[in-house]
């Protein structure tokens, strides 16, 4: 089964429209990348960044890690 139609697929369903934005972004970037570079990419404010991310983290489909002044960001195990 193609992963698009897994775990990955079912979550990108689900997901609001900005939220979907920032998971293919993470899916294009191999899985990780830093928050601020996220907004810059995206084009949402830093503080609309840190909202969608922490949806993200409270279903688990996204982790955080302090990394100097900004956090890096990957996607769940289960997703990748």
């Amino acid at each position: 089964m193609p992963k698009e139609q897994g775990s990955i697929g079912a979550v990108l369903r689900v997901l609001r429209e900005d939220e979907r934005k920032v998971v293919e972004l993470l899916m294009g970037a191999g899985g990780t990348m830093l928050q601020s570079d996220i907004a810059r990419k995206t084009g949402f404010s830093r503080v609309k960044t840190h909202r969608i991310l922490y949806r993200l983290s409270t279903r688990g489909i996204v982790t955080a890690k302090k990394y100097y002044n900004t956090y890096q960001i990957s996607l769940a195990e289960w997703l990748r």
